[in-house]
């Protein structure tokens, strides 16, 4: 019991962390914010399904995965962005 209910407050944390970000993404409009919120959307799905998942929960994982590939595109396009814009200030 205890376990779902510490699976339930980091479910309601992740999801209270990804409405942080989409509010600044609303305010930005930068894309790295976006990925961020769908990300943490996913780790609070992932923990969801962690907590009431029966048997091998391998494919929940899964989840997890889509999360941080998310945060790297988020990043990695961040920074090509950046390096775009560098590369057109010195010309």
């Amino acid at each position: 019991m205890i376990k779902a209910i510490l699976a339930g407050a980091i479910m309601l944390n992740a999801w209270a962390i990804a409405v942080f970000f989409w509010r600044f993404w609303r305010k930005t409009g930068d894309k790295l914010f976006l990925c961020f919120a769908a990300a943490f959307i996913l780790l609070g799905v992932e923990r969801l399904g962690l907590s009431s998942w029966r048997g091998d929960g391998e494919y929940v994982y899964l989840i997890r995965l889509c999360a941080f590939l998310l945060i790297a595109v988020g990043i990695i396009g961040k920074n090509i962005g950046r390096s775009e814009k560098v590369a057109h200030d010195r010309e």
